[in-house]
């Protein structure tokens, strides 16, 4: 009866051990990887991801941000034909964040510049169509808009493309080059006009879209191997306490045991006793 009671208690010790290690390596797996999951869907990862996959094929991927599902801030599209796959398979990362402002640029309260500054510098590893939303303005006019790369050395405009127009709220451009950009109806050649600090106009126009990092390391990597680590950290818990509760147990037992022995010894009378208890008899004559 002892010993069924001390192996009940130690089941449930067992129990209450594993339990609190799975409580335990829930919460640091949540910890880890509430960044990653955090991160919006349409992560630098999943971007360079999703690029691989067309990469070589005729087949096109879009990359929605900002505003509603339905209208949103700006889009980026890309073709797998241009994208070699060998070149994707060297692809790193590729962050599609813009900051997105609105400008008067002449002064007369009219809303004449849409300000582009993108997050990726430099040269695209593949080229792409971006689609932004325009003010109101934009619609209203007749005039054509044309496409403007700021240079930050002279702090001048450079027109790059013209004849843009506007189809349903928004204008559609090429990039094969990201850095700082304008979309304007008038000649920002000629309007020399300073470089704006950015504020922008569209409400959620510019995700964080690069996964988390510390210190250039890529946590959508690595999240999935901490969260193991953590796996394992709890898995090593629970099999050293359990392992710790047994050897509890089973010296309870042993204990129990011999504390019965000694008893069972004592209540043995010892052989004085049973001498006394001897009735001797007188041999028969």
């Amino acid at each position: 009866m002892a010993i069924t009671r001390i192996t009940d208690k130690m089941g449930a010790s067992e129990l209450f051990v594993g339990l609190g290690a799975l409580a335990l390596s829930f919460l640091l797996a949540i910890f880890i990887a509430v960044p990653a999951w955090a991160a919006p869907s349409d992560s630098s990862a999943d971007v360079v991801n999703r690029l691989r996959e067309i990469a070589g094929t005729d087949q096109q991927v879009t990359f929605a941000y900002g505003g509603t599902p339905d209208r949103p801030a700006y889009t980026w599209v890309f073709n797998g034909l241009d994208l070699p796959r060998e070149q994707a398979a060297n692809l790193k990362n590729l962050d599609l964040g813009i900051d997105v402002a609105t400008e008067d640029t002449n002064g007369d309260g009219t809303e004449d510049a849409l300000v582009l500054d993108f997050a990726h510098e430099g040269d695209l590893p593949i080229p792409a169509v971006v689609t932004v939303l325009v003010p109101s303005t934009f619609e209203l006019t007749e005039a054509e808009l044309a496409l403007f790369l700021f240079d930050d050395t002279t702090g001048d405009f450079e027109q790059i493309q013209k004849g843009l127009t506007v189809t349903g709220g928004y204008v559609a451009f090429s990039l094969t080059h990201c850095s700082k950009w304008a979309v304007s109806f008038l000649d920002l050649t000629a309007s020399a006009m300073p470089m704006p600090v950015l504020a922008p106009s569209l409400a959620a126009a510019t995700p964080t879209l690069d996964a988390p990092a510390i210190q250039g390391i890529d946590l959508a990597f690595v999240t999935p191997w901490l969260v193991l680590a953590a796996l394992f950290c709890a898995c090593l818990i629970v099999t050293v306490m359990v392992k710790h509760s047994r050897r509890k147990a089973e010296a309870e037992i042993m204990e129990r045991s011999w504390r019965s022995d000694m008893r069972v010894l004592r209540s043995i009378p010892s052989l004085d006793e049973l001498m006394d208890e001897v009735e001797v008899v007188e041999p028969y004559e």
